[in-house]
């Protein structure tokens, strides 16, 4: 288990910023038909609704507001009902072209400078807890703290303090990591947590989400999230919603069956997403695919 190191204790996250849009819509947001964040991760839990969880655990950290932002493109999350008045704010962008910068630059505008704004690739599955990760930036500090691969790349999960926001253009596309952080170098403390391993596994494709649930459901048992050495024969997961027809005699191996898909008598249904309307048929066997209809036209490798 990782171990937790003591925090700054001057850092006050004030938000989280859940960031759901997207310049252009991806393959497996347009075939499944809905938000990447009502996909399922486990039975009667989706995307969103791990967010909300991870967040809870975050104890004296855990933020006063948590926004869910949507460009008006994409399709909004269903609201995480179990929350109630605690639940998430999803706030639809209207503003076109505007940016993460932009978007992160209105969304701080009620909070004092150097309150702390938690930000988030929303279209992910944290595979490390997201409490472990927000207390190494907090320990770490500067007025943009973020995670980073060795090699320097961005993960996404960064604390920003929020004096830092205001400098951002008030009008026009700013996205924060290519346009703003470049700028910010020189003049402002810029800590980096590096780690090997992403803390999240992004969901934007229907590969990178079989591969975010196997480590999630590794994580689940106890097991490392990553493991070369896993052995795939054994199914982890078979995730089947309540208005999905799985006949028996089927076989789910670490697959997704969403409402209204259907697989049939003696199919078996290995690594893929079956999506409303698309039907596996009997004895048919697809591995690394997604079904979107009843027509093999329509199925697209991931």
């Amino acid at each position: 288990m990782a171990s937790v190191v003591a925090a700054k204790p001057d850092i006050q996250v004030r938000s989280i910023a859940l960031l759901a849009g997207s310049v252009r819509g991806t393959e497996l947001s347009r075939r499944v038909g809905r938000s990447l964040l009502d996909l399922p991760v486990e039975k009667d839990r989706t995307v969103l609704e791990a967010w909300h969880d991870e967040i809870e655990q975050l104890g004296k950290r855990r933020p006063e507001t948590v926004q869910v932002v949507v460009d008006s493109a994409s399709a909004a999350p269903t609201p995480d009902r179990r929350r109630g008045p605690r639940a998430s704010e999803i706030i639809v962008d209207t503003e076109e072209f505007r940016g993460t910068g932009g978007v992160l630059r209105d969304l701080s505008r009620d909070y004092d400078a150097d309150d702390y704004m938690l930000v988030c690739n929303a279209a992910q599955i944290m595979i490390e807890p997201l409490s472990v990760v927000v207390e190494r930036l907090c320990r770490e500090g500067g007025d943009v703290c973020l995670v980073a691969s060795d090699d320097g790349m961005p993960s996404s999960v960064m604390l920003v303090r929020v004096g830092v926001l205001a400098e951002i253009r008030q009008e026009g596309f700013v996205d924060f990591k290519e346009q703003v952080l470049p700028k910010l170098v020189a003049r402002h403390k810029i800590g980096v947590v590096r780690q090997a391993v992403s803390p999240g596994h992004s969901i934007r494709t229907a590969e990178g989400y079989i591969d975010a649930l196997f480590a999630h459901h590794r994580r689940m048992k106890g097991q490392a999230a990553e493991d070369p050495f896993a052995e795939e024969w054994s199914p982890l997961f078979e995730l089947v919603e309540p208005n999905a027809k799985v006949e028996a005699g089927s076989t789910i191996h670490d697959s997704v069956v969403l409402n209204g898909g259907r697989v049939e008598r003696g199919a078996v249904v290995v690594r893929s997403v079956v999506c409303d309307g698309g039907v596996v048929r009997r004895g048919e066997t697809v591995v690394d695919q997604v079904i979107a209809g009843d027509d093999s036209r329509n199925r697209g490798r991931r």
